[in-house]
């Protein structure tokens, strides 16, 4: 039986994309264009990445996490004064569940889209990473730059699925306490819970991605096909090692 074509797990940077390994967990292939514009690729191991985002994302949380403690306090209290119970258990709930990662998102879709962010570059490989898997799985082999030209952008494997699909659900729940207090909550809650993990499932939810992708220009497409080759070559590699 032939062995479907697919990348589990991907991640786009500001000079490039890398392709994790579906045969081991701690090699990725990453492509990226140096200020030259040259495009290389190499093997990398995956634990250095992973600690490399740890303590970028460590420091970058730290930076902002007053502002939302701020935010949620101003937040509770405006719907203190307006003696409504509703409001504030509303509040309390969204302060809890769904503040924190609010103002993450938030702050990556302006790093990613304003004209002074810095991730601006990193949205567009985004969308090219999204582009080139689409069409890589979908035709079970290395597209050509016309073929991924006409794929879409966004994707229902896309990691920020997770984030999204948080924010939406407990933003309704908390619009729930707070509009329909007539409501069974338990039964509210079990009911929002599975529509949306049927809109996650079926892909509803992935218009969202058009706050952090950016149509790519041919110089982001045809780094991702890049990625695509070397990506194969890699897993080619890793599943038939050389003997010497």
């Amino acid at each position: 039986m032939k062995k479907t074509k697919h990348i589990t797990r991907a991640r786009s940077k500001k000079n490039g994309i890398i392709f994790y390994s579906n045969l081991s967990s701690f090699v990725a292939s990453e492509t990226f264009r140096d200020d030259s514009g040259t495009i290389h690729s190499r093997v990398v191991l995956v634990p250095l990445h992973g600690l490399n985002d740890y303590l970028e994302t460590s420091n970058h949380i730290n930076k902002f996490n007053w502002k939302v403690i701020a935010f949620d306090i101003i937040l509770v209290n405006v719907c203190l004064l307006s003696r409504n119970l509703d409001f504030v258990l509303a509040s309390i709930y969204f302060s809890i569940f769904v503040s924190f990662e609010l103002f993450m998102f938030i702050e990556l879709v302006y790093q990613m889209k304003s004209k002074k962010g810095k991730e601006r570059s990193t949205a567009k490989f985004h969308a090219a990473e999204h582009m080139v898997i689409n069409a890589y799985q979908r035709l079970q082999r290395i597209p050509t730059f016309k073929e991924v030209k006409n794929f879409s952008r966004f994707s229902k494997k896309c990691g920020s699925r997770r984030i999204l699909y948080k924010i939406s659900t407990h933003s309704l729940i908390s619009l729930a306490i707070a509009f329909l207090p007539e409501c069974n909550y338990l039964f509210l809650y079990l009911f929002i819970h599975i529509f949306m993990i049927i809109a996650n499932y079926k892909g509803w939810l992935e218009f969202l991605q058009v706050f952090i992708t950016t149509p790519p220009s041919d110089s982001e497409i045809e780094l991702a096909i890049e990625g695509i080759k070397n990506f194969e070559k890699m897993e080619e590699k890793l599943l038939f090692p050389p003997f010497f």
